[in-house]
């Protein structure tokens, strides 16, 4: 459970000063797929915290546990289960714009503690418009590992269906440059990589706390990115990734 320490520590150590608000949550989800990249495709386990003050500086650490021996390799001896497969750190500043729209800029450590893989390190800045559907533009520029480019454009929406429940709807599109194609699927050209499509039905408890359920659909839109994520060994090109998500503001 080294991981699980790690991620404990990162948590507490955080001054708790930076948390005007915010939010820890825990969810099991049936898998893990990023960036059309299929980690697993058995049960996870994936908490956050997130803390943010009023200024709009934040930070976020993120995890996955696998529950399963889905990525145990039994000739190299590792067993990942029960263990944190990934962390994710983010600080992360929301500009104070006037208008309509909105810029934030970050940075994210990634951490493979499980592997003990080397980790890499991403710049990322995301421009949002108080607009019908609230686009968005990200783009993650990795200044480690993968040396390369990934951009996403999103769409979401929100519907209040009385009760306390609501439904939120989203769909992303992902691409990415040569280099950092290269670096995750073998695959020299800058490409349209992903396209996500997920909804979700959430329930307020409380004032505080909610859960909610969700499924996003995702898959690999470019020929050569699937065949270079088959070669790799990714169990698949698309998925269909549910789970369930409690949730506690402060």
């Amino acid at each position: 459970m080294r991981g699980a320490m790690v991620w404990a520590v990162l948590v507490v150590g955080v001054p708790v000063a930076l948390g005007a608000g915010g939010s820890v949550s825990m969810a099991p989800m049936s898998g893990y797929m990023w960036r059309g990249q299929y980690y697993s495709d058995e049960a996870v386990l994936q908490p956050s915290i997130t803390l943010k003050s009023e200024s709009g500086l934040a930070f976020n650490t993120w995890g996955n546990m696998d529950l399963t021996d889905d990525n145990a390799n039994p000739e190299s001896g590792l067993d990942p289960t029960g263990e944190f497969t990934e962390l994710d750190v983010t600080l992360s500043y929301d500009l104070p714009l006037d208008g309509p729209v909105g810029l934030t800029l970050g940075f994210i450590q990634y951490s493979f503690p499980a592997s003990g893989a080397p980790g890499t390190r991403e710049l990322l800045a995301t421009v949002s418009a108080k607009a019908p559907l609230a686009p968005t533009l990200s783009v993650y520029a990795d200044i480690d590992e993968a040396e390369g480019w990934y951009a996403t454009f999103g769409l979401s929406h929100s519907v209040e269906l009385g009760g306390s429940l609501s439904l939120g709807l989203l769909a992303t599109l992902g691409a990415a440059t040569d280099k950092y194609n290269a670096f995750y699927f073998g695959v020299d050209q800058t490409r349209l990589n992903d396209l996500n499509v997920g909804a979700s039905l959430t329930w307020d408890a409380t004032e505080n706390l909610s859960t909610g359920v969700s499924a996003t659909y995702v898959t690999l839109l470019d020929g050569d990115i699937r065949d270079g994520a088959h070669t790799i060994g990714y169990d698949g090109a698309d998925a269909l990734i549910y789970g369930v998500t409690l949730s506690w503001q402060f």
